[in-house]
């Protein structure tokens, strides 16, 4: 999903959205005997360009970034969000299961 104009604070909104949305649904998991339900992992990557950058940023350093941020989601027990941007390595929201 592409969110432009978005400030990393309103993409960790989005993905909460998400997340809560998803978790509503209630889905059954047929794979995982560990978890019931099924749930997403969400990774987002924003940058502010700044008139004294004389690289321009690519799209694809974006979405590695964001990336990136998905499987240390991933890694942080699922179900939650990761924030990442060019310039720094991913937090994570402090509601990691």
């Amino acid at each position: 999903v592409v969110l432009p104009e978005t400030s990393s604070e309103g993409a960790a909104v989005m993905a909460e959205q998400l997340l809560r949305t998803v978790e509503a649904l209630g889905l059954a998991h047929a794979r995982d005997a560990m978890r019931p339900t099924v749930t997403v992992s969400v990774g987002h990557a924003t940058f502010e360009p700044r008139r004294d950058d004389t690289e321009p940023t690519r799209a694809s350093d974006l979405i590695r970034a964001a990336d990136s941020a998905l499987y240390q989601a991933k890694r942080s027990g699922r179900n939650c969000s990761m924030a990442g941007t060019l310039a720094q390595p991913a937090k994570a929201t402090p509601d990691c299961l």
